[in-house]
Formats: structure tokens, sequence, C-alpha cells
């Protein structure tokens, strides 16, 4: 039997994809309620990390877009007096309408770099795709931010600029997470449903895996990033079992039952898919080095894990690598050598 925990509504569903809707606001009313909500967003949120406050008196539409400023003023933007409402309404949208992001700077090696080196040279650049974040990257990364008001120019892509860069491009990113040890429920869940995505959750059962790609095959959609979030070691990673206690097929590992689980999500992936387990040390060793090319061989993807502990706490650490990571690419080859097949993006104009 599974223990399971249901997904709730978020409020971020409500406006996503919605885009279009930005060039309609345009009233005096919308610059009056923006004001309203930075007046009162000491009251309303802790400007530290944006949570919300003990006092909710007011409306919780009111609370919700004062928290959602507030956060995006301390993350370095400016608020423009002058600037038109439907500018900002349009910037918030877009901040709501993708959930789903990346967390990139430099020093990263990631298939996702590579995506993000594609979409940077859509934009103009030259930038050799590599799959490696480094100072040319960051630059580019640096003058997309300052060609796209308000992003804050610090060379990282993050929950603000991952959206403005991948512009009207699908790329889907699904969270899959082992809820079995309540911290990660707490911590890494919570963390990715208050940025407005909706995590598939594992609890702790035997069989968890094949839980775990019914679910991921039924939630996906031209995939581009998968993340897996439990705890691991070297050639492992756990999907149902917390720390451990379930063995019935409840951990990813090297063997014929994990191979026959994941070559059912070879068609779920996009043209750009790769796959990341968020666990500690599961690319350590000799171990790492074999489950990661099994991993990439049965999905068609690349595989990528992190060698060192992984820690969570923040939405930083829970949807980015700590320390150095791994990669292992469908043709075993180099992520430049992936880089070659894959489509380029059309086109995209600075506005």
């Amino acid at each position: 039997m599974a223990n399971s925990h249901h997904e709730f509504f978020s409020p971020f569903c409500v406006v996503r994809r919605a885009h279009f809707l930005a060039p309609l606001f345009s009233s005096n009313v919308l610059c009056w309620l923006f004001k309203t909500c930075l007046a009162l967003s000491p009251y309303f949120c802790d400007r530290q990390d944006g949570s919300r406050g003990t006092k909710r008196r007011f409306c919780p539409v009111l609370v919700f877009l004062t928290q959602r400023i507030s956060r995006w003023l301390d993350n370095g933007s400016v608020f423009d007096w002058d600037a038109r409402p439907s500018f900002y309404l349009g910037c918030l949208i877009w901040e709501l309408s993708m959930s789903e992001f990346v967390w990139l700077r430099h020093g990263d090696r990631l298939p996702s770099v590579v995506v993000a080196q594609m979409l940077l040279n859509r934009t103009g650049e030259s930038l050799g795709v590599d799959g490696i974040y480094g100072s040319r990257t960051a630059a580019a990364v640096k003058k997309f931010q300052r060609e796209h008001r308000p992003l804050t120019v610090d060379g990282v892509i993050g929950q603000n600029t991952w959206p403005r860069l991948i512009a009207n491009e699908h790329l889907q990113i699904l969270d899959c997470i082992d809820v079995f040890d309540e911290s990660l429920f707490k911590m890494e869940v919570g963390d990715l449903r208050r940025s407005g995505a909706s995590p598939v959750l594992i609890g702790g059962m035997c069989n968890g895996i094949e839980q775990a790609i019914c679910d991921i095959r039924g939630r996906a959609n031209n995939l581009f990033l998968l993340r897996f979030h439990g705890h691991g070691a070297p050639g492992a990673a756990g999907v149902s079992d917390g720390h451990g206690s379930i063995e019935d097929h409840s951990t990813f590992r090297n063997d014929t039952a994990t191979r026959n689980a994941l070559s059912r999500l070879r068609g779920c992936f996009g043209s750009y898919g790769c796959i990341q387990f968020m666990h500690c040390n599961t690319a350590q060793g000799a171990q790492g080095t074999s489950f990661l090319r099994m991993v990439s061989s049965v999905t068609g993807v690349p595989a990528s894990a992190g060698v060192d502990t992984q820690f969570a706490g923040t939405l930083r650490k829970t949807v980015r690598f700590e320390g150095p990571t791994r990669t292992f690419c469908p043709s075993g080859g180099a992520m430049r050598s992936w880089a070659t097949t894959l489509p380029q993006f059309a086109g995209m104009s600075i506005a």
C-alpha cells in the first residue's frame, strides 16, 4: 500500500501561460494597486525571504501580489514610477506563469547550460555551445539582463531570467520528490510549491519506482528537464524509500529493474531533454559513473548527478547542485557533441 500526498491548488496555475493578458492592462487603477502593494509589503512580508507574515487581515489577492512584488524588489529590481503599469504587470505575469525554472551560474557544467547557450545565441550572441558556464556565457547573460528590464544584472540564470530567456519556447521542467522523508516534504516540496511548481510526490511504498514512472508519464509534455529529489549514495538514487527503510523497488540502481523502468520514460522527453538526480553522492566513484551511463543509455537523454553531499533548505539549494557534477550523454561523447544534434531555436528580438 502506498502513502501519498495529494497535490493542492496553486494560485500560479490561474495565470500560467497568460502572457497575452499583459497588454490589456494600462489603467491608473493598476498603478494604484502596485503602489499600494509596495507600500504594504513590509506589513505582509518578511523582506528577507518574502514569506508570509503573521498578519493576514486584508484581501488574500493583495497579500499574494504584495509578497511577489516584495520578493521581486528584494532580488534587486528597481521600481520606475513613470513606467506604464502594463509594463510591471507584464513582468509579474511572466514570473507567475513560469513556475518551473533552472538556476545556473558561472562554473556550472550541465546539459541545461547547453540549452541556455543556444537560447542566448538566438538573441545574437555567438557562444560556443559546450555546456560550460564560463566567463563568456556569464557576460552574455548580463547583456541579456540589461536589455530586458527589470532583471537584475548578475550573470545568473534564475527564477526571473529563465522565463524571459525561453520566451515562447515550451521547455517543461518536472520535479519528482521522495517524500517518505518528512524533511524533504517540508523543505523541498515547500520551496517548489511556493515558487508555483507542482512536483510529483512519491510517499513510502514498495514498488515506488513504478508509481514514479507512471506519474511522470502522466504529467510529461515535451519534457526538457526531469529532476529527481531524495536521499542517495554512489550509484543509487532514492525514489520512495526515505532514508533507505524500504528495499523493494524503491531506489534507482544500476540493475535490470531500474533499466526496465527508466526505459519507459524514453518517449517523454523533447528534443532538449535531460535528467538530474539531486541526491547526495550519486555520481561518486565507479558506481556513480556506471549508473549515469546506464540512465543515459536507456532514456536517450543526458543524465547528471552530484558527486558531493547535496543540501536543502532554500529554493536555490533545491533546484541546483552543490559542488561538482558528472554528466553522461547517450552517445557517450561530450556535451559539445550532444549539442550538435539539437535543433536550433527560432530567432528572438530584443524586447
